[in-house]
């Protein structure tokens, strides 16, 4: 963004540049006509015409130079896109087929409360990009909490999980089944993301949590009452009223908070056994805050939480350290809190250090 602004702040100063030129020839042409030149009764307006045109012609050449420069910019998205929907589609077409993949799992997979394990997982962008997770290796119980620290993990743990990403070497495993044997579609099925900053579209409360008219009504209530955001006949302060409640572009008539958890439903719909939270900053009712509502109504769920707060952190199972791509801790939280030269333990007390001054303020 920074970097198109510079470029559009650069084109217009060139713009101006060549105005101001066109303009001053156009004025020295004028002022030698009218000193040497035959004298005419006309000259003064042919000279403002002159004046007139040279702006135009100086303005109409810097909004072409704009919209060609919007127009290539959207162009390179649209090619993105574009590369991004083929990859996708090598992806689904190297996929194991989906006509028989319930008989190529083993019965009763997914189980709700499904461990997961990284072997060696080494995961790039590209063939000559920095890997996000280099040599990643660790194994979790199903039903676990685990907190996530580190630069992008959150979204590297997404891209490893549900193959949107180059993963060069490991394997990962999810109740005993590698990933890369599953079919892509019924992978994202047991798979979920809840991102920190969620998008919805304009529609219906029904029309963003099942846009394939997929399930019941009653399946889509169960869900937002989970959650607490359908009400119970108990709860009359409850955000949506009913599946036909509309919905604004970007979900902007609700509140953050409410838009993760409908998201989260829309997890809890599909059955989702693996779960990638990114915790919100604020949004605390009761004393509860989103993140701990989500993960309480997620408890048989493998959970991987991008935590914003030492207090996540610390009610979670297993802590995870990532630093550089690299798995630098992973031990439970007592145990890290243990080493006093730690990452985990040194992000802790740099924690408490600004929560005491906050209070102190």
């Amino acid at each position: 963004v920074l970097l198109a602004a510079a470029t559009r702040q650069w084109l217009s100063l060139r713009m101006d540049m060549i105005a101001t030129i066109v303009v001053f020839c156009v004025s020295l042409v004028a002022v030698v006509y009218s000193a040497f030149g035959p004298g005419s009764q006309f000259f003064s307006g042919l000279a403002g015409l002159a004046f007139y045109f040279a702006l135009v012609l100086a303005r109409s050449i810097h909004v072409a130079a704009l919209s060609f420069l919007d127009l290539d910019g959207a162009a390179v998205s649209l090619h993105r896109v574009a590369q991004n929907l083929d990859q996708d589609t090598k992806r689904l077409e190297e996929s194991p087929s989906n006509e028989n993949d319930d008989e190529l799992l083993p019965a009763g997979w997914p189980s709700h409360r499904s461990g997961v394990q990284f072997d060696g997982v080494r995961l790039e962008s590209g063939p000559e990009s920095v890997p996000f997770l280099d040599g990643v290796s660790f194994s979790v119980p199903g039903g676990r909490k685990i907190g996530v620290i580190g630069r992008n993990v959150g979204s590297a743990l997404a891209d490893a999980l549900l193959r949107s990403a180059l993963i060069v070497d490991g394997t990962i495993i999810i109740d005993g089944v590698d990933t890369a044997t599953i079919d892509l579609q019924k992978l994202r099925e047991v798979v979920a993301t809840i991102p920190e900053n969620p998008h919805l579209f304009a529609g219906t409360v029904r029309s963003n949590l099942d846009p394939l008219q997929v399930y019941e009504d009653s399946v889509l209530a169960n869900a937002l009452e989970k959650l607490g955001l359908m009400s119970t006949g108990e709860e009359d302060d409850a955000p949506i009223q009913s599946l036909s409640d509309p919905v604004v572009e970007f979900g902007a008539n609700y509140s953050a908070s409410t838009r993760q958890k409908l998201v989260a439903a829309r997890a809890r719909m599909k059955n989702s056994v693996v779960l990638i939270l990114e915790e919100q900053e604020g949004g605390e009712k009761d004393g509860i805050s989103a993140t701990d509502h989500i993960v309480k109504s997620f408890m048989e769920t493998t959970c991987f939480i991008v935590a914003k707060r030492l207090e996540t952190l610390n009610n979670c199972d297993y802590v995870m350290v990532v630093r550089e791509g690299e798995l630098a801790e992973f031990d439970t939280p007592e145990t890290l809190l243990r080493k006093k030269d730690g990452l985990f333990a040194s992000a802790a007390k740099s924690w408490n250090k600004d929560a005491k001054s906050l209070e102190d303020d």
